[in-house]
């Protein structure tokens, strides 16, 4: 686990960044920032290791790391359909059409009325050809 804190120099210390600006030494009374975590060997040995950042050198390395791996977004399914809006209304009844007939087939099933889960099934077929028309039919289906 690693520790970071902000504190106040007491005595004078070096900036870790490469690129400080400040001749990489950290003054007495100056801000900074301090990272401590402890390293671990195979043999149970452990010590505690320790680096000193002015506050903007901080930033400034957490910045140039963020640029170096950009972020990827993969969360959803890439954004809304490309329809308009009259096309993404009726998508939208089809899609409530299917969730009401798939409602009924589950009551249907739960009652034994057999001959009526296979007509059901057959608008549910029906909706997935319609639903075609407007973005295509989800995964989920």
């Amino acid at each position: 686990m690693m520790t970071v804190q902000i504190r106040r120099a007491r005595k004078k210390c070096t900036c870790a960044y490469e690129g400080c600006p400040k001749q990489r030494e950290v003054l007495n009374g100056e801000y900074f920032v301090v990272c401590q975590w402890m390293m671990n060997t195979r043999s149970g040995k452990h010590w505690l290791k320790r680096k000193s950042f002015h506050t903007q050198c901080w930033i400034q390395q957490g910045i140039e790391a963020i640029e170096q791996r950009p972020v990827v977004e993969t969360r959803g399914y890439g954004g809304r359909l490309a329809i308009t809006d009259a096309g993404r209304e009726k998508r939208l009844k089809v899609l409530r059409k299917r969730a009401s007939v798939v409602q009924r087939i589950k009551a249907a099933i739960l009652e034994g009325r057999y001959a009526l889960v296979d007509k059901l099934m057959e608008q549910l077929e029906r909706c997935k050809e319609e639903i075609e028309q407007y973005g295509g039919v989800p995964k989920k289906w």
